[in-house]
């Protein structure tokens, strides 16, 4: 049937045919549809080894654990690609990424926001005035946490958008990629608001099973 119809259908229509199919979603979620889903130790939490984000597969690349004022504050898990470890190649436009915070205590959203307005505020290299009304919608975004709450940040190259996830339920969305690279800088740039934790998310040591 198929030997067929190929004789029968000009060249450049074959042709047109394969390249439509080799850019259609079946082809692009091959990724997602094998996932590894194995759960692996991330400070006293347990995270997928992998997630998807967008059609893509992407590998957990780091964790460590907040500590503040000799308190656990949240154990942090970073996605991104296996060939990113500079904040430059982490921070861009094409690098699918999501950070998750699992929160080991109670926290005020005023004080998540405190501390989020103070990072990007220090942060030489963003232009905070351009996302300054960005950055307040998402302090009005954030919520008070507690024990067990899940805070998750995903960005998608393909989308350009930004998005804020409380215990899987979503909560508010940005676009664009400078919005991106400043907020998710918080943690992974070279100007982060805890030196520690951003190396250890980079990805030097990925916790084994």
């Amino acid at each position: 049937m198929f030997s067929q119809l190929f004789r029968k259908t000009p060249v450049k229509w074959v042709f047109l045919a394969i390249t439509l199919i080799g850019f259609s979603p079946l082809v692009a979620n091959a990724d997602c549809d094998n996932l590894d889903s194995t759960r692996v130790n991330a400070g006293d939490v347990r995270v997928p080894r992998e997630v998807c984000i967008g059609n893509v597969a992407v590998p957990l690349k780091g964790e460590d654990l907040l500590v503040f004022w000799g308190f656990d504050v949240y154990s942090a898990a970073l996605y991104a690609p296996d060939d990113a470890t500079k904040s430059e190649r982490l921070l861009n436009k094409d690098t699918p990424l999501r950070l998750e915070l699992h929160y080991h205590r109670k926290v005020k959203a005023k004080d998540i926001n405190k501390a989020m307005y103070k990072a990007l505020e220090e942060n030489p290299d963003i232009d905070f005035a351009a996302i300054r009304r960005d950055i307040d919608g998402v302090a009005n975004c954030f919520q008070d946490v507690k024990d067990g709450d899940v805070y998750a940040v995903e960005f998608d190259p393909n989308t350009q958008k930004t998005t804020i996830f409380l215990n899987g339920i979503e909560q508010c969305s940005y676009n664009g990629a400078a919005f991106a690279e400043a907020f998710f800088g918080i943690w992974i740039s070279d100007h982060p608001l805890n030196k520690k934790l951003a190396e250890a998310l980079r990805g030097f040591d990925v916790p084994k099973d």
